[in-house]
């Protein structure tokens, strides 16, 4: 938890909005946090110049980028911010990514995603 705030807070980033709700009710339910959404790459650099998150849950096939344009961000301004990257790609080349606290978690495996956050997160 960054210093100042009583609660965690998540950026979600997913295009697909049936996805990002149903995440984010499992989210809700399970945890006692503030929960942000964006729906593109773009959209959570914005949130992250305006927010200090304490860990980012993205997809990485977006109709307008994708999560590797994000997990940049991340990794060059927020270094100790931990990155799940959520996706269906099976094939999805990941060995380059230089980010220390990088995860990667196949969709729809959401229990995965849930103990991840448990685990990161202290919760």
């Amino acid at each position: 938890m960054k210093s100042g705030r009583s609660r965690h807070t998540i950026l979600l980033v997913d295009d697909e909005e049936t996805t990002r709700h149903l995440l984010a009710l499992r989210i809700r339910q399970e945890f006692d946090i503030e929960l942000l959404h964006a729906s593109s790459a773009e959209e959570g650099k914005g949130v992250l110049s305006e927010v200090d998150v304490d860990l980012v849950i993205c997809d990485y096939n977006m109709d307008r980028d994708n999560g590797f344009d994000l997990l940049d961000v991340v990794e060059n301004q927020h270094p100790s911010t931990p990155f799940i990257l959520f996706s269906g790609h099976t094939t999805l080349k990941t060995t380059h990514i230089q980010h220390a606290k990088f995860y990667f978690i196949h969709k729809p495996n959401v229990d995965a995603v849930m103990s991840k956050i448990r685990a990161l997160l202290r919760l």
